[in-house]
C-alpha cells in the first residue's frame, strides 16, 4: 500500500510539473529581457504593465534573438520613456540637423511625389520620423523647403533618425513645400 501512494504521489507531482511548464511556455516563458540584467528587466516589465497608462504601448522592436538585443532593448525603452511617458519634458521644436548625401526629396510620406535630389551638402533639420516598422523616412526643413526624406541619404546616423520624435507625437506643423532652386513640378519616384 505505501509503494502504491508514493508512487501517486510522484505521478501527480509529475502532472503538476508538467502543467506548470506547459503553462510557462504557453505564457512565452522567461522575460527575454530578464537576460539583460534586473534594471532593464524590471523596466520593461513596469512599462508593458497597468502601472504605466499611456495611449502608446511599449511594443520593443529588438528581438531576443538580435546580436546586440540588450543595447537596443535599452535604446528603445530609453527612447520610449522620454518620448511618451515623459513627452511633456520633450523640447523637439529644433530637431536635429544633418545635411543630404543626395536625398530623394519628397512631398508625401509614401514617397509618390518626386520633387527632385536634396543636393548633397545641404543643410537641413530633421524633425519627426514614421515609426512604422521598415520605414526610414523623416520630415525636414531647410531654406526652401520642407518635405520628406529618406535618412539613409543623409549625415544623420540610425540612432540619431531613431531619436526622434514620431509623426504620432509631433505637434507641429507637417506642411510640405519645395520652392529651393533644385526642386521640380511633382513627379512619380525614379529608381534609385
Amino acid at each position: 500500500m505505501k509503494q502504491w501512494l508514493r508512487t501517486l504521489s510522484l505521478a501527480l507531482s509529475g502532472v503538476i510539473l508538467f502543467g506548470v511548464v506547459v503553462q510557462a511556455a504557453a505564457q512565452g516563458g522567461v522575460n527575454p529581457a530578464e537576460a539583460c540584467g534586473r534594471t532593464l528587466a524590471n523596466l520593461t516589465r513596469l512599462v508593458q504593465s497597468n502601472y504605466v497608462r499611456v495611449e502608446y504601448p511599449f511594443k520593443p522592436a529588438s528581438k531576443p534573438t538580435d546580436t546586440n538585443y540588450c543595447q537596443a532593448l535599452e535604446q528603445e525603452l530609453n527612447l520610449y520613456l522620454e518620448r511618451v511617458v515623459f513627452a511633456q519634458d520633450i523640447d523637439v521644436a529644433n530637431g536635429i540637423a544633418g545635411r543630404s548625401k543626395d536625398a530623394f526629396a519628397f512631398l508625401d510620406l509614401a514617397a509618390q511625389r518626386f520633387v527632385g535630389v536634396l543636393p548633397s551638402g545641404t543643410a537641413f533639420t530633421a524633425v519627426a520620423r514614421n515609426t512604422l516598422p521598415g520605414s526610414q523616412m523623416m520630415f525636414v526643413r531647410g531654406q526652401g523647403f520642407s518635405l520628406f526624406v529618406d535618412y539613409a541619404f543623409t549625415t544623420l546616423t540610425r540612432e540619431d533618425f531613431e531619436s526622434l520624435i514620431g509623426f504620432q507625437e509631433y505637434d507641429g506643423s507637417i506642411d510640405v513645400s519645395c520652392t529651393a532652386q533644385w526642386c521640380k513640378p511633382p513627379s512619380a519616384p525614379p529608381n534609385r
